[in-house]
């Protein structure tokens, strides 16, 4: 039970409705006051109605938010076009829809976002039959998803759509000409959808068979509103059925766990959301659905306008960078969340959100990561304590620096190379101990400096190193810190050896958690640990004095741990984070440069 923005108490009961013969879950207002009853009617199945609410919602765009306006603007100058669209009315012919060349092209074009479901699908287009599909193709050959946003460009007036099974030359085994066109045009896709009058999204649709208009909720079902209790001929107590929030209803939909759609949705001006519930409007200043035609409370887009594009050539403003690299943090954080069909596709799925965030910050981009603040960037972690729920796509042969099996994605220092979910940390003020030398990282196409990486990407870095450290794990709950002891043997006469009161013990244990970034066979074998970050000690990192650690709770330094690659000298992998609680940890230790692979 909860209260809702206007003070009505909101409770959660399961309906059954005989009209579909499934339970669904509605949030209900308790009222009353009986003319707070009604509510708007719902108008997807009405044709008509709801094409008129679209249009209002895109006039409105178009004559009033200056937002949109400058945002198109920048993006109406960019060069960038696909290669093919579907004309959805082709004129002079009796076929359904075909496909043409940009170039033919008379007029805007909308884009579909969508949820491919099975592959490989049966209506993509490929060399075999890329000729035939310019003559005509037959919207009985093609997914409800497609041929129901085909319908809805057609009442739009809108002539061209792209959808990407379609417009894109799909690679089949052994055939270059399809992988040549893939890589040209996914490393154009953000703007396409950029450049698009509007992105047409199915996010009620799981596969490209089930269509714009899946089976809808309760909400155009009756009754929406109904007495609760009747006190001799009148009610007292009456319910209502909430309007579908946006959360519920767009941000934790099916389509939302791909990792394309990210990309996607940021990039689109545009997007007309097709759920289960309504259909919800969205753009840089404005989200609305057909229960709430005005507002709602919750937009996506809203909230990332510091990577809309600049208006100007003047300088970006340094805070302006710094809230661009914020949200690329925050948008890394999500983009790791959702699922990638073909592994590889991890930099081309993300690659024009870091064009758009490159041209704002004018920095570098490195294997996900950015040259002006590396050392931060390679500050992540697995956001589970546990390993298991993340995997690497590929294994290093032992004692050699290429791959055993997989497919290379990125290098182990990146967050890319890791399959589950990250995140970042945010160094602050804390001290800086460790420093890069040299960063290099070749890439697939060098066209595109925002794509896949070729295997073989390095980091040197400099920094105090413990050799030999073995990791023994604390048993805890699943929702604390993954507590380890962290140990390493202690020479004699070493200054934690003289430290120590039972001189028969030869080991130096510190308390870190631990975030593995694989599960592997960490704590069976031996690594090393170098440290990144010093945390509220001031100069005092910089000696090799012991220190008496008045906070024994506090964390007091950040640490990648890296494992040698078989009996190469100096090469490493990176294994993991840890933040260790103990500040005697790397006393006597001496920098080092390792590389990193």
């Amino acid at each position: 039970m909860r209260k809702d923005h206007n003070g009505h108490i909101i409770q959660s009961l399961e309906v059954v409705y005989s009209k579909t013969a499934s339970k669904k879950r509605v949030a209900y207002s308790i009222l009353k006051d009986p003319a707070e009853v009604e509510l708007p009617m719902m108008i997807s199945k009405n044709r008509l109605s709801y094409l008129d609410r679209v249009h209002k919602w895109q006039q409105l765009c178009e004559t009033e938010h200056e937002t949109c306006r400058a945002n198109r603007a920048h993006q109406a100058v960019n060069p960038t076009r696909p290669a093919r669209l579907l004309d959805v009315q082709p004129q002079g012919t009796v076929v359904d829809v075909r496909l043409v060349p940009f170039e033919k092209a008379t007029g805007s074009y909308a884009a579909l976002s969508y949820s491919w479901g099975d592959r490989p699908h049966s209506a993509t287009t490929t060399s075999l039959n890329v000729r035939e599909r310019l003559d005509g193709i037959s919207l009985d050959d093609l997914p409800r998803t497609f041929t129901d946003a085909i319908a809805f460009c057609r009442d739009m007036g809108v002539r061209y759509l792209w959808i990407d099974a379609l417009c894109i030359i799909q690679p089949i085994r052994e055939d270059q000409a399809g992988h040549r066109d893939w890589e040209s045009q996914s490393a154009i896709m953000g703007h396409i959808y950029a450049n698009a009058a509007f992105t047409i999204a199915a996010q009620g649709a799981s596969s490209a068979e089930i269509g714009l208009f899946p089976p809808k909720g309760p909400f155009e079902l009756t009754p929406r509103s109904c007495p609760l209790f009747v006190d001799g001929h009148s009610p007292s107590v009456w319910v209502k059925a909430e309007p579908p929030e946006w959360v519920a209803s767009v941000g934790e939909s099916a389509l939302q766990q791909r990792g394309w759609v990210l990309q996607e949705r940021l990039m689109s001006t545009r997007l007309i959301h097709f759920t289960q519930h309504t259909i919800f409007w969205e753009c840089a200043e404005l989200c609305a659905s057909e229960f709430e035609p005005d507002k709602t409370d919750i937009g996506g887009l809203q909230t990332l306008s510091v990577l809309l594009p600049p208006t100007s050539d003047q300088e970006v403003p340094a805070e302006v960078k710094e809230n661009t690299m914020s949200a690329w943090i925050g948008i890394v954080e999500d983009y790791t969340r959702r699922n990638l069909t073909v592994v590889t596709d991890k930099f081309p799925a993300i690659s024009a959100i870091a064009e758009r965030v490159a041209l704002l910050t004018g920095d570098e981009y490195i294997a996900g990561l950015w040259k002006s603040r590396l050392l931060d960037d390679l500050l992540w972690t697995g956001l589970w304590k546990f390993p298991s729920y993340r995997t690497r796509s590929y294994t290093y042969s032992h004692g050699r620096d290429d791959i055993r099996e997989g497919q290379y994605v990125a290098p182990t220092w990146s967050w890319a190379s890791v399959i589950g979910w990250c995140s970042h940390d945010r160094v602050g003020s804390n001290q800086r101990l460790a420093r890069v030398v040299s960063v290099s990282a070749n890439l697939v196409n060098a066209d595109n400096a925002f794509g896949r990486v070729q295997p073989g990407a390095s980091l040197k870095i400099a920094g105090r190193v413990r050799h030999k450290v073995y990791a023994c794990m604390h048993e805890t709950s699943e929702d604390d810190a993954p507590w380890h002891d962290l140990w390493f043997e202690v020479p004699e006469g070493h200054k934690l050896a003289n430290n120590k009161e039972d001189l028969s013990w030869n080991r130096h244990s510190g308390v870190a958690s631990v975030w593995f970034d694989v599960a592997g066979e960490h704590l069976n074998r031996a690594f090393s640990v170098l440290l990144m970050i010093g945390r509220n000690r001031g100069e005092a990192w910089d000696s090799d004095t012991m220190v008496p650690d008045p906070e024994a709770q506090r964390i007091s330094c950040t640490a990648m741990l890296i494992a040698p690659i078989g009996d190469l000298e100096q090469r490493y992998i990176r294994i993991g984070q840890a933040n260790i609680r103990d500040l005697n940890f790397f006393v006597g230790c001496q920098e080092e440069v390792v590389e990193l692979l």
